[in-house]
Formats: C-alpha cells, sequence, structure tokens
C-alpha cells in the first residue's frame, strides 16, 4: 500500500511539472494576446479621429499610395512626459502589470494607484 502511494504521488507530481513546463512554453512561444475593444482615438496635430470597435480587429495605418505612416498605439500615456505606456511584467500569481513609458523610462506597478 505505502509503494502504491508513492508511486501515485510520484506521478501526480510529474504530471504536474509536465503541465507548468507545458504551459510556460506557451507563454515564451505565443505571449499573452492583448485585445482592446471600445473606442479608440487616432490624434495628430490638427486633430483627431476616434473609432469604436465592437469587436477586435487589426489596425493598418497606412498613407497615401499605400506608404506606412507613423502610428502610436497607447493604453494609457506616461504621466511624466506623456509618452506611451507598454507592458512590460505580467505576474502570473496575482495579476499585477508593471507598465513602462517607451520615451523617457518611467514605470509604474499595477499596485500604484497611478494607474487609469
Amino acid at each position: 500500500m505505502r509503494q502504491l502511494t508513492i508511486v501515485a504521488t510520484a506521478v501526480t507530481v510529474i504530471a504536474i511539472l509536465i503541465g507548468i513546463f507545458a504551459t510556460v512554453l506557451h507563454l515564451a512561444m505565443d505571449g499573452i494576446t492583448v485585445t482592446v475593444t471600445g473606442n479608440v482615438s487616432l490624434e495628430n496635430p490638427t486633430g483627431g479621429i476616434d473609432l469604436s470597435m465592437s469587436e477586435p480587429v487589426n489596425l493598418v495605418a497606412s498613407g497615401q499610395d499605400g506608404k506606412a505612416i507613423p502610428a502610436d498605439l497607447a493604453i494609457f500615456r506616461c504621466p511624466k512626459c506623456g509618452g506611451t505606456m507598454l507592458p512590460v511584467q505580467f505576474s502570473v500569481i496575482n495579476g499585477e502589470i508593471t507598465w513602462k513609458c517607451t520615451q523617457c523610462g518611467y514605470t509604474i506597478n499595477g499596485d500604484d494607484n497611478t494607474l487609469p
């Protein structure tokens, strides 16, 4: 009976480790998908354009003759310089996201009260 318990425990631990490895491998290869729905504001020096999306879409910015134009997508802006804040670290355990500004490097942790 004791040997059966040891074998069952070992198989369970191995199965859990394989599951954790598969999850980490999946995150490493595919990452975490960020889906944005709702209102999106496209701003430029002369004004802006508001888009409303009811479901996820691919947004491609192009100018005359199909040439690419500079575009910036931001979930929210840096409180220091107004730059784009991007998520750089995500804690799977508590869901905390660390955000970093692409221009000045300012960092906000998910537990800060400075998030919008």
